[in-house]
């Protein structure tokens, strides 16, 4: 009979050891993918000189006034590419001609990471996206620009944060409330993303 117990004992302690297993594999993933697309972004935007940005798009995102040509998707990461290379905006500008619009090159669903993203103060109201859309995009020479849709209402506006300025994106698991691994993506003005 204690044989059992401890048995029992120790296969409930092997269970929970691999669930924070996964746990820290899932957030290492995550913060791994998205340094990624961003190292992935700011390399193109340099190789090519010409803005390349990535959009985080919260779960309840839905831009109820933004222009038909403007595409919104909830609970995405969106990679762009400006179409007009000579451009000084760097947000999507909207209601250009099919052949000027910018480029989505990729998309990617933040549900395929497991995670969630949370951004460094200054970016986007409470940091954790919900319904807001965030953006970090870098020129043609390579200058790092972050911007937000704080509002939804489909118009980016600059969230100031200076060209020199660090930004941390912190992947952590789903609906974070116990203090799960976290990890933290550091996005240089000027040099690649890092991811742990």
């Amino acid at each position: 009979m204690v044989v059992v117990a401890i048995v029992g004992i120790l296969g409930a302690m092997a269970a929970y050891s691999l669930s924070s297993v996964n746990e820290i594999g899932r957030v290492n993933g995550g913060a791994q993918g998205i340094a990624n697309i961003l190292r992935s972004a700011r390399a193109r935007a340099i190789m090519e000189r010409c803005t390349y940005y990535v959009q985080f798009n919260g779960p309840a995102y839905t831009a109820l006034t933004a222009p038909v040509d403007v595409p919104r998707t909830a609970n995405t990461i969106i990679v762009w590419r400006k179409n007009n290379c000579q451009s000084n905006i760097t947000a999507y500008v909207p209601g250009l001609a099919a052949n000027l619009r910018d480029r989505r090159v990729n998309d990617y669903s933040m549900t395929e990471f497991g995670t969630e993203v949370v951004f460094s103060p200054g970016i986007i109201a409470g940091n954790r996206l919900t319904t807001q859309s965030a953006s970090i995009g870098w020129q043609g020479d390579g200058t790092r620009v972050v911007w937000s849709d704080d509002n939804a209402d489909g118009t980016s506006a600059d969230t100031g944060i200076a060209a020199g300025g660090l930004v941390a994106l912190t992947i952590q698991t789903l609906n974070d409330s116990d203090g799960l691994p976290k990890r933290t993506v550091t996005v240089h003005a000027d040099g690649p993303a890092e991811a742990p």
